[in-house]
């Protein structure tokens, strides 16, 4: 069978218990948009209009929207958002469109459909930028594609379910995404991250400690895991003890500020753990390759204080009990200091 095409030109309108009547229009008309019960179309070329009284009146006369393709019209926060295709979205000002500042990259994408969430939040179905997920504000929650999860990048149809699931009918199958669920996925399909051992979140930043160093990124933007520069090689755990975050790493322990090193404050290799012994916090206890060690605040400032003498075996599992530190022993039974 060989393509085809529809091209519509005319609207037939019934009111409850009254004859047909046709509204003819000007040029093929667009999506036939349902919204605040009242029914939008586009004249592709010639403009937006809405059937008001069972005649077709003109949204707006501003040339804008016989440039742009209106894709759908959401209702956020008792403002109407008109989408376009190519130049994300918009309200009416005076009959004049104005910008509505949203997370899309409008420069990269091509817009397919749209809906509203339960939440307030909205998807945006692409051609072939996947799926966005944006909150309220238009701000990005996160993005999916088929290298971040989702089978196909072509999003073709949206639908809420009442769990507050969504699905996605793409132009190769149908995908669910539990949106409901309380756990994300980040997939590593470059293989740049490695292991992970250790992860905490910290000032607004979500860090992993494995194999091949530090990694961050922002908790609430959707962005890739960057490296923090001088932490190659292993990362064994992270803590964060009086509002400082403390990096055990293969080559000693290290203070993170944000996205940087801020201090090594002990080189002996191998810190496995961290934990305070007294109460305001000014003394950490760490475990290491060789044996317990003291750190200590002094003036706002953390420094290396000593070792613990007669203990040289790795001390990864230890405890802090009164006056006593247990550690355990790989083979050997817990040993008391």
């Amino acid at each position: 069978m060989g393509n085809f095409s529809i091209t519509i030109k005319n609207i037939f309108n019934q009111p409850r218990k009254k004859e047909v009547k046709r509204i003819d229009a000007k040029a093929t008309i667009g999506k036939m948009i349902y919204v605040d019960n009242t029914l939008y179309y586009q004249e592709l070329g010639v403009g937006l209009f809405k059937i008001e009284n069972e005649k077709r009146k003109p949204v707006s006369n501003s040339s804008f929207f016989k440039e742009n393709k209106i894709i759908t019209i959401l209702n956020q926060n008792n403002q109407l958002l008109y989408l376009t295709e190519n130049n994300g979205f918009y309200t009416i000002k005076n009959e004049e469109p104005v910008k509505w500042i949203t997370s899309l990259n409008t420069d990269e994408i091509s817009v397919y459909n749209a809906i509203k969430l339960k939440d307030n939040g909205i998807v945006v179905g692409t051609i072939s930028n996947g799926v966005y997920f944006l909150n309220e504000d238009g701000s990005l929650k996160y993005k999916l594609n088929r290298q971040k999860g989702i089978s196909n990048n072509t999003v073709l149809s949206l639908f809420e379910d009442r769990f507050k699931n969504v699905w996605l009918g793409l132009d190769n199958g149908i995908n669910f995404i539990n949106n409901s669920s309380r756990f994300n996925v980040f997939t590593d399909n470059d293989g740049k991250l490695g292991t992970v051992y250790t992860s905490i979140v910290h000032n607004g930043y979500l860090y992993l400690g494995t194999n091949q160093g530090l990694f961050y990124k922002e908790i609430k933007k959707q962005t890739n895991f960057n490296f923090i520069p001088g932490t190659k090689g292993q990362v064994w755990i992270l803590k964060n003890i009086d509002n400082t975050l403390f990096c055990g790493h293969d080559k000693g322990t290290l203070i993170i500020n944000n996205n940087t090193v801020k201090k090594q404050i002990s080189n002996s290799p191998g810190t496995w753990d961290f934990k305070p012994i007294n109460k305001d916090k000014s003394l950490v206890l760490q475990g290491n390759y060789n044996g317990l060690h003291i750190l200590k605040k002094q003036n706002g400032s953390w420094e290396y204080k000593n070792r613990l003498e007669g203990l040289n075996m790795s001390s990864r599992f230890f405890e802090n009990i009164g006056n006593t530190i247990y550690v355990n022993h790989e083979v050997k039974r817990a040993i008391q200091t």
